[in-house]
């Protein structure tokens, strides 16, 4: 079981759409924010969906950078995983030193 979780209803309307297209029948998708949500809920909400409370591995895709609170996202995420879980985090750090004049465009890129 696969289960995707955004703030975003345009993300989550493009995951269904591949998912559809590619006949993958075990994916869960949730719109939920990351830094407000309650694994118990959300975990609850994945049970009902015929998926497990908590996962085996859990992958954050260039989603952490954007959000001011990306601690409490990790430790939601951590919070849907087994104990032990895998957790992978795809991400962008701004740039520094003399890249960093270009912060702005790396935000944009993160956020397209």
């Amino acid at each position: 079981m696969i289960v995707g979780i955004d703030s975003s209803p345009g993300m989550l309307a493009q995951a269904r759409r591949r998912a559809t297209r590619n006949g993958w029948t075990n994916v869960i998708l949730l719109e939920a924010d990351a830094t407000t949500l309650f694994p118990a809920v959300i975990g609850d909400r994945i049970a009902a969906q015929g998926g497990r409370r908590h996962s085996d591995a859990a992958l954050a895709t260039y989603a952490l950078s954007l959000m001011p609170d990306w601690e409490t996202a990790w430790t939601n995420m951590a919070s849907l995983g087994m104990p032990g879980a895998a957790m992978a985090v795809v991400d962008m750090q701004e740039p520094t030193g003399a890249f960093s004049g270009l912060a702005p465009l790396a935000r944009a890129a993160c956020r397209l």
